[in-house]
């Protein structure tokens, strides 16, 4: 079997998003009552030319780039982890008390304006000092073992209300609140205490990772079982009083977002005959799939021609992109990073003072993972990887994608992540099995538009259909653009019988 990769690509759309929408006038009653305000036209990304780079949170997998994270690492590391914390939970309640809208955890504490950075670091001096905390820090450090995403999640759960205890306490004192009111109880410390025993007992006796791992997963569950049970009772009492149950997930949650930059995928595929990915990608059989042409770079990989928005001096401005099409690996064993030996999106600065040292100048031995370009390298290769990996549950796509990251710049606005490309690179359409003929005419009648701004001879269309010999979905070929124009469909294309 050939392991050549493919030259052409198909993009599955709804016709909708190909076309875009027509201007909408305001709406008024017969009594000349304003009812709706008009909408402007949509541009269809036929017109436009360009492939629109969503966020992995908007596709239909929830996993999409899941690494398995680690976190081992010495007492500093893990100390500065807590300070983070402690941070990003005074950041969070901050915005909460201003009406302000939720941002994500901080990428550096020292990012942090002055006056609120000087508060949450009295905080952390309060949490930081406390023997309790300092015996969880002691533990998780032990022997530098590897600390799960439910063991962290645990741990910040049995924490959580002194923490926000000693936050509020400061507030307070800074008149950032009327009054403290004691969130820290001795109940609360129970919790605690079974968690200093099991990390304590686990420790001793050098206990497997996987059973190790295995508990706290299932007290995650319980945990999270309690934090709904909370919600849930809060939302229907109509309670005033604040419930703080979710903010160690919403933390757990978005600390792998200080590994990398924001990034942003258009997907592909290897084949246009799979009647399940017409019927989820394809608009249940009524969209279309666009065909492209691609040109290898000097690897031989296969690439497509792109668009990008690029930061000048001069302001924002365009730049050519040869975009590598890479080939998703189907795989249910995820790749394993240790989280404190991953953050070089920060600059040494920053990483020295926020994570690597400790307040006397005391370095941690997770320096060894920031040492010579060997390791930078091996972490931009694991990211490629991580983000062209998915379950073998989706095995059945044969998806390749263009991962789009634009590292430091900013694109979370969707007009930057419309990426143009070359018209010649559109090498023909297919439209499903029960697309339209008004959307197939409205399709061939842009196509023939483009094709004359462009001044190409030559475009192709196809249309997917039930072949009921074989029972399988194939592709036949409806016509070229010069024989639409001619009007001669059939020419020179009919087989003989036999």
């Amino acid at each position: 079997m050939s392991t050549e990769e493919p030259k052409v690509f198909y993009r599955f759309r709804p016709i909708s998003r190909l076309l875009g929408q027509p201007a909408v006038p305001e709406k008024r009653a017969e009594d000349g009552t304003y009812l709706e305000p008009a909408k402007p036209a949509i541009a269809g990304e036929l017109e436009e030319g360009y492939i629109f780079f969503p966020s992995p949170e908007s596709l239909n997998d929830p996993f999409e780039g899941y690494t398995k994270f680690y976190w081992s690492g010495d007492r500093i590391v893990w100390a500065n982890l807590f300070r983070h914390y402690v941070h990003s939970l005074g950041c969070h309640h901050i915005a909460r008390m201003l009406g302000a809208e939720q941002r994500p955890i901080p990428m550096a504490l020292s990012r942090a304006s002055n006056r609120f950075r000087e508060v949450f670091e009295e905080a952390c001096e309060l949490v930081l000092t406390d023997e309790r905390l300092q015996a969880h820090i002691q533990e998780l450090a032990y022997g530098e073992r590897k600390v799960t995403r439910g063991e962290l999640f645990s741990q910040l759960v049995s924490m959580h209300q002194f923490i926000t205890d000693r936050l509020f306490f400061v507030f307070a004192k800074h008149k950032f609140v009327p009054e403290f009111k004691p969130l820290w109880e001795n109940s609360h410390s129970l919790l605690s205490d079974a968690l200093l025993a099991a990390q304590q007992n686990s420790n001793k006796h050098s206990l497997a990772p996987e059973h190790i791992e295995a508990y706290f997963v299932r007290l995650g569950g319980l945990f999270k079982s309690a934090s709904f049970t909370l919600a849930v009772a809060k939302k229907c009492l109509d309670s005033e009083k604040e419930v703080f149950v979710d903010f160690p997930t919403v933390y757990v949650d978005q600390l792998p977002t200080l590994t990398h930059s924001p990034w942003y995928v258009a997907c592909f595929m290897s084949e246009c005959t799979n009647s399940a990915i017409w019927g989820s990608y394809g608009d249940n059989h009524k969209g279309a799939c666009l065909i492209f042409d691609t040109v290898p770079n000097d690897d031989r990989e296969r690439c497509l021609m792109l668009t990008v928005a690029s930061e000048t001096t001069k302001g924002l401005e365009t730049r050519p992109w040869r975009a590598k099409l890479q080939k998703v690996e189907y795989e249910d064993d995820p790749i394993e990073l240790n989280f404190f030996e991953s953050l070089f999106l920060l600059t040494r600065t920053e990483l020295d003072i926020n994570w690597l040292t400790d307040r006397k100048g005391s370095v941690s031995t997770a320096t060894r993972g920031y040492r010579g370009s060997s390791t930078r390298d091996k972490y931009w290769n694991d990211l490629e990887k991580r983000l062209t990996r998915k379950w073998k549950d989706w095995a059945q796509e044969t998806e390749y994608r263009i991962v789009y990251n634009p590292s430091l710049q900013d694109v979370s606005s969707p007009k930057h992540r419309k990426l143009k490309y070359e018209f010649s690179a559109l090498k023909g359409i297919c439209f499903g099995a029960k697309t339209s003929f008004d959307d197939i005419l409205q399709i061939i009648e842009k196509i023939i538009a483009l094709c004359e701004k462009h001044n190409r001879p030559e475009f192709e269309f196809y249309q997917a259909f039930h072949n009921s010999g074989t029972n399988a979905l194939e592709i036949i070929k409806l016509a070229t653009l010069a024989e639409i124009k001619e009007g001669e469909p059939l020419k020179n294309s009919v087989p003989p019988l036999g």
